[in-house]
């Protein structure tokens, strides 16, 4: 079944927003990042996958090829499964 969650950043003085599904298979989880219009073409990628905790990659996207923009859409993802795997 998937998941779906909000993401918020702030990217050259401008906050944003996405949402983000997920899905898990038995190798690795599957990030499927929506932004708006006027900024999801600064992804080269709109899949992200996880196969351990904290690491995240680009599907078909060299990390060399990581611009800023895609950094800060990692980091709010990792933030996010971050937070929820905190025991309470």
């Amino acid at each position: 079944m998937a998941r779906i969650f909000s993401i918020s950043f702030s990217f050259t003085g401008s906050e944003q927003h996405g949402l983000v599904s997920v899905q898990k298979t038995p190798f690795f989880t599957e990030y499927h990042v929506s932004l708006h219009d006027d900024v999801k073409e600064l992804l080269l990628s709109e899949k992200i996958l996880s196969s351990a905790p904290g690491h995240f990659v680009f599907l078909h996207t060299p990390k060399e090829a990581y611009t800023p923009f895609m950094k800060e859409v990692i980091k709010a993802i990792a933030y996010h499964v971050d937070v929820l795997q905190v025991p309470y």
